[in-house]
């Protein structure tokens, strides 16, 4: 383990640098303070011992209380107290600060470094400055006798220290390059998952769609038969609408990183429009719908609200016959908790588990042959995270899923 020195202030303080918080900020960004040595900051220590002659090379960074060593040649030690740091006299100019005999200087004579082992005698240091004008530290050599450096070595010491501010802006230009890197895969994923949508759970409805107005078009049909395609492909544009509601929502919160809007609203009500909205396709398939609801008006966000409405019963009419749909609602703890339970085919472990993963195809056929991925789902899911809320499932095979959600309340924004 690396021994730390801590000296009682046994000097007068040295002043602050006028842009101190500026520096300190930037120090912070580039989250090296205790870091692993790393090659490229070992060499120039070395090379600047090796050049000026001297035992003792180190470069040095300066936060608010210490002098930490990034890299070091000839001492044992990781850090100092900064009130004790020759460096924190070095990074207020802009230029080489050289001290020959620290028993002459009026600034360091009583320096515990100097009376007490290292025993510093010579100091040269050249502050590490970055783009900004910020000195984080210095690149500095150490003596343990006096003596004077050549204008040779004073001038390697100031280029081995631009090299040492250059091998730190490549670590800000590596940090930013990561960054945006992520993003850039971020939003690679966003398109593939809309993209997924796109090719299978919206095209399926669309594709529907498209064949009952050939029928319509192609065939004599009477009046009740022509009445019934047109419910029904009502019921497929509505679907279709859903689906690209949820990823147009979804998509905004990708791509624009939009604040969650929130309005008070009748939570009763909302349920009530949805299932009217459903009711073609639950009749189509000789489902019931019940909702159980007395919460009240709510704040809340009402889009995510009416976007999981919205898939969960279409996700249980697609997999329920003759069954009972039931929606449920309740208030506790500051959110609001809705189930949308059905008695339909219900799912195994293994499927649930897969459910949400968008690295698995889940392409389970409904109780008509309704195909879709599941897609929509998996961007609720999404939606509801981001607005702090959870989405669950338990199901059984044979005897029908239970999805639960919680959506927050929020304070009013009137």
């Amino acid at each position: 383990m690396e021994k730390k020195l801590n000296f009682a202030m046994t000097m007068q303080a040295v002043k602050l640098p006028l842009n101190e918080q500026e520096r300190l900020q930037t120090l912070m960004e580039l989250e090296i303070m205790d870091s692993d040595p790393e090659k490229e900051f070992d060499d120039i220590v070395q090379l600047a011992s090796q050049i000026c002659e001297t035992p003792i090379s180190l470069i040095t960074l300066l936060d608010d209380k210490r002098q930490w060593f990034k890299a070091k040649v000839g001492v044992d030690i990781s850090e100092t107290s900064r009130s004790v740091a020759f460096c924190s006299h070095a990074i207020l100019d802009d230029h080489l600060l050289e001290v020959e005999n620290a028993l002459d200087d009026p600034r360091f004579q009583n320096n515990p470094l100097v009376v007490n082992a290292p025993d510093i005698r010579f100091y040269a240091g050249y502050p590490i400055t970055m783009a900004n004008g910020t000195k984080l530290g210095t690149l500095c050599v150490i003596d343990r006798v006096p003596r004077h450096l050549s204008s040779v070595q004073a001038n390697a010491i100031e280029v081995l220290s631009r090299q040492v501010t250059r091998q730190l802006e490549l670590r800000i230009s590596k940090r930013k390059l990561e960054i945006q890197a992520q993003e850039l895969k971020k939003l690679n994923e966003s398109n593939a998952k809309l993209l997924s949508v796109i090719a299978h759970d919206l095209r399926s409805p669309l594709a529907s769609l498209w064949q009952i107005i050939d029928m319509l078009n192609s065939r004599d049909l009477n009046p009740e038969e022509a009445l019934d395609l047109i419910n029904e492909s009502g019921q497929y544009v509505e679907n279709s609408l859903a689906l690209l509601d949820s990823m147009v929502s979804w998509a905004k919160q990708q791509f624009q990183g939009k604040h969650s809007i929130v309005s008070k609203l009748s939570v009763d009500c909302v349920l009530k429009e949805i299932a009217e909205m459903n009711s073609l396709q639950a009749k189509a398939k000789r489902n019931t719908l019940e909702i159980h609801s007395e919460v009240g008006s709510l704040t809340l966000n009402e889009n995510v609200l009416r976007l999981l409405l919205r898939n969960l019963l279409l996700n249980a009419n697609k997999f329920t016959s003759q069954g009972i749909i039931t929606v449920s609602t309740q208030v506790k703890n500051g959110f609001l908790t809705v189930q949308v339970a059905d008695t339909g085919k219900g799912m195994e472990q293994f499927q649930v588990e897969k459910l949400f993963n968008w690295e698995k195809e889940n392409s389970t056929a409904g109780t008509s042959g309704e195909k879709g991925l599941g897609i929509g789902l998996r961007l609720c899911k999404e939606l509801l995270e981001d607005e702090g809320g959870k989405l669950w499932v338990e199901s059984k095979l044979g005897l029908g899923t239970n999805f639960n959600f919680t959506l927050p309340i929020r304070h009013s924004q009137a």
